[in-house]
Order: C-alpha cells, then sequence, then structure tokens
C-alpha cells in the first residue's frame, strides 16, 4: 500500500505569515444573489465569456472555433443528454464543416465531484493550440447542465454485496452508468479515438472507460484521480448492531467550503495533507451512504448559500480580476446548489476516507494505451499511489508518465494552468 506523503505549503515568500482567510460576501449580497442570481445556463455563459474565442465573441472567430451544445445521447429519450463546450482549431480545414473529422485529434475533458466543464475555461485557449485539435468539454452525467432526470440510481443497495467473481455489484453498476453514458456520447459525436483526460472523480471514471474501451481511447490522461491506492479498512458497528466497514489512513481532502489559512502572498491555494489514521465516526459513514453531502446543507441553506458558497469561491478564484472572480463565484454556487443527481455517485464508489472500493491500482493489468497521471506538488491526493501505479505499468513495458506539477494543490488546471497546458500537450504530441 502506498502511504500518504506529507507536504509542505508553499509561499512565494515564506517569511510571511499565514493569515486567515474570511467570507468577503455580505448578508445582503447573499439575500440578493439567493433571489436575483443567474439560471445555470447563464452562469455558464458568462464564464465562457471570458474566452477570446467564445461563442459570443466573433472578432476572434478565425482563431477558434467553440460552440456549446446539449448533446441528445439516447435516440429513445429526449431527456437523456450531455452539455457539452466544443473548441476547434480549425488549421487549413474548412472552419464551417462541424462534423468530427478521423484526421482531428479529439481531446475529451472530465471534471470532478461537484464541479462543471466552466472551471477549464483557462485550459481550453492552450490546450487547443494544436492545429487540427477539437476539445471536447464535458459535464458529467448528473452534473451541471447534463440530464439530472432521471437521476443517478442502480439496483444494488447492498454496498458489500459481491459478484461471483468477487466484485462489489454497486461499484460496477455504478462505473456502468457513467461509462455507458459516454460511450453514447462518443458514438452521437461519431469518435472513433481520442485522447481522454479526466480530473478527480473524472479521473477514476476517465480510468474505468479506457478499461471498457479500450479501442477508442488513444491516450489516457488522469490528473490528480480519486481512487487509485488501497486503504486500511476497518469493521466498526453502528447503533443497529450491524457491522459498517470505513476507510482511515486516506488522503484528506483540503477544506473545500471552508477554507481557515492560506499563504498570505501566494496566489495558489494548498492545504496539508496528512493520514488520517483514525477510523471515520459511524455517524459520518451513515450519512455519506444515504448521500448527505455539503451541497444538501447549501441547497437547503436558501439566502444563506451564496455566502457559504463565497468561503471557497473567493478563497479559490482570489488570484483573479474581482469582476471575473465574482463570474466564477456566481458559476460554482448554481453548480453546487443545483439538483442533485451524478453526486451521489461518490459513496458508491468510495469508502468514507476517499478510499475505492476498488482501487485503480489492483486493475492496471487491464490498461492497454499510454497514460499521464498528473498531480501538483502540494497535492491532498495520494501521489505515492500515482508513483506506484506507473512504475507497476513501466514494468509491463507499458508508455506511462508521472508529473507533478509545480505550485499547485489538487485542482492542478487551475493552479499552475501554464505548466499543467504544455504538460498535457508534450504528451499528446508524443508518438
Amino acid at each position: 500500500m502506498a502511504d500518504v506523503e506529507p507536504s509542505k505549503t508553499i509561499s512565494a515568500e515564506p517569511e510571511i505569515a499565514t493569515q486567515v482567510v474570511k467570507p468577503k460576501l455580505a448578508w445582503g449580497d447573499s439575500v440578493k444573489q439567493w433571489w436575483n442570481s443567474p439560471s445555470l445556463q447563464s452562469a455558464e455563459e458568462a464564464v465562457l465569456s471570458l474566452l477570446p474565442f467564445s461563442p459570443e465573441n466573433k472578432s476572434q472567430s478565425d482563431r477558434r472555433v467553440a460552440k456549446s451544445e446539449l448533446v441528445k445521447i439516447d435516440p429513445n429519450d429526449d431527456r437523456i443528454f450531455l452539455n457539452e463546450f466544443q473548441i476547434w482549431n480549425p488549421a487549413l480545414e474548412d472552419k464551417n464543416k462541424s462534423n468530427v473529422k478521423e484526421e482531428d485529434t479529439n481531446i475529451i475533458l472530465l471534471h470532478g465531484y461537484g464541479a462543471g466543464l466552466g472551471f477549464f475555461y483557462q485550459n481550453f485557449d492552450g490546450l487547443s493550440s494544436l492545429p487540427g485539435t477539437r476539445i471536447h468539454a464535458l459535464d458529467l452525467p448528473g452534473f451541471g447542465r447534463s440530464f439530472k432526470d432521471p437521476k443517478f440510481n442502480i439496483k444494488t443497495k447492498d454496498l458489500e454485496l459481491k459478484d461471483s467473481s468477487g466484485n462489489f455489484k454497486a461499484v460496477q453498476e455504478t462505473e456502468e452508468w457513467f461509462c455507458n453514458h459516454l460511450y453514447n456520447y462518443t458514438q452521437a459525436r461519431k469518435m472513433k479515438k481520442f485522447v481522454l483526460i479526466g480530473h478527480s472523480m473524472g479521473g477514476y471514471l476517465a480510468f474505468n472507460y479506457a478499461l471498457r474501451h479500450a479501442d477508442q481511447v488513444e491516450k489516457l490522461i488522469l490528473v490528480s484521480p480519486v481512487g487509485v491506492e488501497r486503504g486500511n479498512i476497518h469493521n466498526i458497528t453502528d447503533e443497529s448492531g450491524h457491522t459498517i466497514k470505513v476507510a482511515s489512513n486516506g488522503p484528506v481532502p483540503e477544506t473545500e467550503i471552508n477554507p481557515e489559512i492560506q499563504p498570505a502572498k501566494n496566489k495558489n491555494k494548498f492545504r496539508h495533507e496528512t493520514p488520517s489514521g483514525k477510523a471515520i465516526p459511524n455517524w459520518f459513514t451513515y450519512i455519506w451512504n444515504h448521500h448527505f453531502s455539503v451541497f444538501s446543507i447549501i441547497r437547503a441553506s436558501s439566502f444563506a448559500a451564496p455566502k457559504w458558497v463565497s468561503n471557497w469561491s473567493y478563497w479559490r478564484f482570489s488570484n483573479l480580476p474581482e469582476e471575473e472572480r465574482d463570474i466564477l463565484h456566481l458559476y460554482s454556487y448554481r453548480l453546487f446548489s443545483a439538483k442533485g443527481s451524478g453526486e451521489y455517485a461518490i459513496t458508491r464508489l468510495l469508502y468514507p476516507g476517499a478510499i475505492a472500493r476498488t482501487p485503480l491500482i489492483d486493475q492496471l493489468n487491464s490498461i492497454r494505451c499510454p497514460t499521464l497521471w498528473m498531480y501538483g506538488d502540494n497535492d491532498w491526493m495520494n501521489r505515492k499511489a500515482g508513483r506506484e501505479a506507473v512504475s507497476k505499468l513501466q514494468t509491463r513495458d507499458m508508455v506511462a508518465e508521472y508529473s507533478e506539477i509545480k505550485q499547485a494543490g489538487h485542482h492542478v488546471y487551475l493552479d499552475n494552468v501554464e505548466d499543467f497546458n504544455q504538460t498535457v500537450l508534450n504528451f499528446i504530441k508524443k508518438n
């Protein structure tokens, strides 16, 4: 098992002490945002309008062709669609043709838990800089503006139930729920081959998609993926006398909604990663298995919700100009307060404590494509597990690379945009 490696908090000026980060959204503004906030669609459009080649910015149409679309992926059910933002660098081809060409380099980009495609807005220009490249940024099924009705649901309710091969049935059903919808999307877009990039939970799902559809995935890029390492699983007894398995010594997540400290002069935001060393309380296991999350609190908080979200968003986007920060804050608020669906899958895939019920490191023998494993040098996700995975793949003579991005935490693509983009492009360009 790969233990969690403690990390250091980096500061551009180490001699300056840390400071308390306080919420900056006033109660009055919170009430106004709750009452008058834009729709999720409008909030997403505001984020994408920051791009020089957004659909609304016609003056830059020669650089890229960009469009947003709700892509229908089930011919028998109009409710089933994925939200896509597509960016095409047409090179010398006819930029008025919108169909996917076989000679295009198609890149599918998947966000993490509770996020949306708009979080990659600073990466779209750099990642689409290669002529003939198409970026397909998606809201995962059940997230963002992708379908939420019918919401995520699987048949197996007993999370410890295994099939004849020893696989957790709930995990298998959950992975298939996502992978089947993603496969139907690729068929609707007539994509035969593509590079697949996934962050965090999106990385976990991208890995599992590559296992199921190896003929489609040319290269797999996992950005701080969750669920790589094995954990210490403990048995505890709940109030009813039932034995419940929980994980400890897993990665400890950054405080996403209520950060307490940050380096005073550092524009990147990091948290320490340390092993917990304790079994997670049974009350937490209960609410975890019953889908109760911070997003449940936000949805129930009415006029207080924008203020709670600002504790995270004002901290995460504090390096941006104020107007841009506020656009990302409203987008985050609309994402976090939207109807729940895909977020419920995380409790089927992971034990409380962010340890996968079926760790990726135990499935490496089924990977058939080149892989890049990316982490921030201050990532709370388990970097040692990533290095171990790369080492195991290389012993099979598989193309596998490990990259640690400087001055970056779990949201690697946000913390160091330039180095993230360049590392991804270098890997894609390799034969």
